[in-house]
């Protein structure tokens, strides 16, 4: 059993949860409010027990975990300290939680101090308008000519953020990488501008942007 009064370990309970997505669950990190912590449901409702993760599990979630990383980390590798483009998430590090390790990432957040919104919520509560149509625009071409891969541009994993040194933008929080079996993109950059190029496309079919 794990006990709370650790210090080698983050607690998170229900007061903490954020969101939910496809592969992980989000949840606020307890002793920082610049940051989130991302969890694997993979793994989580098996870590810190007796029971065993399963082989599938366990190769699904490294997987998918060492895809966001090694796109990180080879994108960091084309720009000096601090040089990274803003319209990318920050990774800030790991955290041994009681739900399994937590990938530890930079708050996105609005004018007002709140959660940045989602693409998808401006798309579905009618917010956007010129203005927020032209940042899209500039996220869109800052992504394109970014050497990364993406394989999942839907309108869920772009927040509309603010800082007061840039103002409004738009950030790609989640779908980097390459999920096939044997990356090629990872090793061709024809193949990472083709494979942007056409994620980029779908998005804009995807919400009637012409």
């Amino acid at each position: 059993m794990i006990r709370k009064n650790r210090l080698d370990y983050i607690y998170l309970n229900e007061s903490h949860f954020l969101f939910e997505g496809q592969q992980r669950l989000v949840y606020k990190h307890p002793l920082n409010a610049d940051y989130l912590i991302k969890i694997s449901k993979l793994v989580m409702n098996k870590w810190g027990s007796v029971d065993s993760i399963s082989y599938r599990n366990r190769y699904r979630f490294l997987k998918y975990f060492l895809i966001e990383l090694r796109e990180h980390a080879r994108l960091r590798l084309q720009y000096t300290p601090g040089q990274v483009p803003y319209i990318f998430q920050k990774i800030i590090g790991f955290a041994d939680t009681n739900l399994g390790m937590g990938l530890i990432v930079q708050t996105e957040k609005d004018k007002y101090g709140q959660y940045a919104p989602t693409c998808e919520s401006l798309l579905k509560n009618g917010l956007i308008n010129e203005i927020i149509l032209q940042h899209l625009e500039e996220f869109l071409y800052h992504l394109l000519e970014s050497d990364i891969c993406i394989y999942d541009l839907s309108p869920s994993n772009i927040v509309y953020s603010y800082t007061t040194e840039i103002g409004h933008h738009f950030v790609l929080i989640d779908g980097f990488g390459d999920k096939r079996f044997i990356p090629l993109s990872f090793y061709s950059k024809r193949i990472r501008r083709y494979q942007r190029n056409k994620a980029i496309n779908k998005f804009r079919n995807e919400i009637q942007l012409s």
